[in-house]
């Protein structure tokens, strides 16, 4: 079903309907667009912490990795089994992101944390750890979750050379305006995925309408 419909006149956007968090919640796997790789998913949090780095600009590329790999000192055994990814940032830095299972952590796994957070400072990675509310917080989830939605919508070469011309030559444009560039059915779900890649920017902690700002990639 498509999240903004066109037929001759500016697109519209659709409101999102999506599920709530459902203990037990069970996929099978997440195909990466950015990445090309296909990641088993057990949880339905551990869909949203892809589709998180799937859908942000900011994001070159993510994979799996495992703790053990991280320090030398003893981890909490119960870290093991929580969503755990590397990637890297435009700006060329690499982190490691970890999503707890609870809303707030005891005090000896904070502890833990703390240590392995300055253990990769010491070798220029960041470690930043999240909780569930971070990954269902609206409007970034609606945001993320739409534009991840578009990730394998296609746009051809000529639409993109001339819609990333036009950024470059403006600086920002609203969304609806970059659809006009696209000759696509779905253009805005197309102007969409070029966030995935990193080609574009517009912030995925605020709201996504028609009037969103699209900005040239490296913002």
């Amino acid at each position: 079903m498509a999240m903004f419909s066109s037929s001759g006149q500016r697109p519209e956007l659709q409101p999102r309907v999506y599920s709530q968090v459902i203990p037990g919640y069970h996929d099978e796997h997440f195909d990466s667009a950015k990445t090309g790789g296909r990641f088993p998913v057990a949880t339905f949090n551990e869909a949203l912490l892809l589709k998180h780095l799937e859908a942000d600009p900011r994001i070159v590329s993510y994979s799996r990795i495992d703790l053990s790999h991280l320090a030398e000192h003893s981890v909490p055994e119960e870290l093991y089994d929580l969503p755990l990814l590397q990637f890297q940032h435009f700006s060329g830095r690499y982190a490691i992101l970890i999503c707890t299972s609870e809303q707030h952590l005891d005090t000896t796994t904070a502890r833990a944390l703390q240590s392995l957070e300055h253990q990769m400072a010491s070798v220029g990675r960041w470690l930043l750890v999240r909780e569930p509310d971070w990954l269902t917080r609206d409007p970034r989830r609606r945001t993320v979750e739409t534009i991840c939605d578009c990730r394998f919508e296609f746009i051809s070469h000529g639409d993109r050379l001339s819609l990333l011309r036009e950024l470059d030559r403006t600086g920002a444009l609203d969304l609806c305006d970059c659809a006009e560039f696209v000759t696509s059915p779905r253009p805005v779900e197309a102007v969409l995925s070029l966030a995935v890649h990193g080609e574009i920017y517009l912030d995925v902690n605020a709201p996504l309408t028609l009037h969103s700002v699209i900005r040239p990639s490296g913002q």
